[in-house]
């Protein structure tokens, strides 16, 4: 009779060891299928931005993401209040807490609403990604072993991103979408407070969460090698690749050079390098923008040619020359005081650093100086106090690969070695008690 009763529970424990993977599998296909959906839009997305845009408006988008937060928010309310029946205040409070930062965050994408959309996608995922993290993970540590994989999972988008024409790679945005899902994630931790996450932290959770941390790690330190040198390395290897090398550039480091009669100039090169190469090579590249303009060749096409990757140097002479031409138009068509004052500030500025660090460049190119009366410019000019700040691109001016790479292998040294000492705590825990039990 012992013997039936310890095969039956031993079959039990079976089928319950199955049911459980079971819906292990199942959580981590929503999630696929959540992350195939999110991607499968990039292709879409600027066709379809186009389209909200000229027929019913860019607040469509912050419109449309305030009504899924709202029903979202409803939703939750009801399961709380009837399913739920819970009666504690500071769980509603910190529900509506993390509502109304999901609200901020969509207020402050209101140029690019298009973008809002993200953070509803990535505060889905992050749900199932919990959802299949806690069949295994009944302690704390879900939560954030669930935030760094919707980050990984983040990046993979802006990856993908980068590598389709007319979409771009963005930090910002890789920090935007791990932001949402972080947000749903201590909604889920301080708001609903699940009964089955509540047991201590195991040797299987800290080894997840140590996997986690470390591919997201290593994903960092490969996107901040993805520079346009290191794209024209690995793409002229592989052949079917060089397309890459027209497409904007994921990481480009530089400098944030300072020149008392301009201000701040953020550039690939220092300001001794910028004249050289002007005083060596202007004659050059001037000349060989003035035969592709007889050639016919359009400004996009230019642009194109002249990339970060191909001749830094050139692509920065054209990005302030049609700032001036650009800013000068504007001028010119502009009547709000305050606004052509700007303007007029911005042509004078640029208008120096050519001067000052292209001249030889520009006298060769063949290009027509934007015509406007220069003495109104500094009349203008000198009425704006403000300090002027010239881009030529997304920068990275506060460390160079070297030091990241070095800061990465740091912290993955110390997330691998601390979590092999709390790995061990737990398990010298774990002995002291079984030994004071038995």
């Amino acid at each position: 009779m012992l013997c039936i009763q310890n095969n039956l529970s031993q079959e039990n424990n079976y089928i319950r060891k199955e049911h459980t993977e079971t819906w292990s599998r199942k959580s981590w296909l929503w999630v696929l299928l959540c992350a195939l959906g999110i991607y499968s839009t990039i292709p879409l997305a600027r066709a379809f931005q186009k389209l909200v845009y000229n027929s019913v408006g860019k607040e469509f988008f912050t419109y449309l993401a305030f009504f899924l937060i709202a029903i979202t928010l409803i939703t939750l309310l009801y399961f709380f209040i009837v399913k739920l029946r819970i009666k504690r205040i500071s769980q509603y409070v910190w529900l509506c807490s993390c509502t109304g930062l999901y609200i901020y965050f969509i207020n402050q994408l209101s140029s690019h609403p298009e973008e809002a959309i993200h953070i509803i996608e990535y505060g889905l995922l992050s749900f199932f990604v919990f959802k299949a993290l806690s069949r295994r993970i009944k302690d704390w540590t879900v939560y954030i072993s669930a935030a760094f994989i919707v980050m990984f999972l983040g990046t993979i988008d802006e990856f993908l991103q980068w590598m389709m024409p007319t979409r771009y790679w963005d930090y910002k945005d890789v920090g935007i979408n791990f932001i949402a899902g972080s947000i749903f994630l201590f909604a889920i931790w301080k708001g609903i407070k699940p009964s089955e996450i509540s047991g201590s932290v195991k040797r299987y959770s800290i080894r997840i969460l140590v996997i986690v941390i470390t591919l997201n790690l290593i994903t960092l330190g490969l996107c901040l090698s993805n520079t346009p040198l290191n794209v024209n390395r690995y793409t002229t290897a592989i052949g079917s690749f060089t397309w890459l090398q027209q497409e904007e550039a994921m990481t480009e480091f530089g400098h944030k050079n300072y020149d008392p009669q301009i201000g701040d100039m953020y550039s690939r090169f220092e300001l001794d390098e910028l004249i050289k190469l002007d005083k060596d090579n202007g004659s050059i590249y001037g000349k060989s923008i003035s035969i592709d303009i007889d050639s016919g060749l359009s400004r996009d096409d230019i642009l194109v040619k002249y990339s970060p990757g191909s001749n830094p140097f050139l692509f920065e002479f054209l990005l302030h020359y049609y700032r001036i031409v650009d800013k000068t138009k504007a001028f010119l068509d502009a009547s709000n005081v305050q606004d052509t004052s700007e303007l007029a500030n911005t042509i004078f500025k640029e208008s120096m650093i050519i001067k000052n660090y292209f001249s030889n460049t520009f006298h060769n190119s063949g290009l027509e100086w934007p015509y406007i009366d220069t003495e109104i410019l500094k009349i203008v000019k000198f009425q704006d106090k403000g300090s002027y700040i010239s881009n030529t691109g997304k920068l990275i001016t506060g460390f160079d690969i070297t030091t990241a790479r070095a800061v990465i292998l740091v912290i993955l040294f110390s997330v691998w070695i601390g979590g092999e000492i709390w790995m061990r705590s737990i398990h010298a825990s774990e002995n002291r008690i079984n030994t004071n039990s038995s």
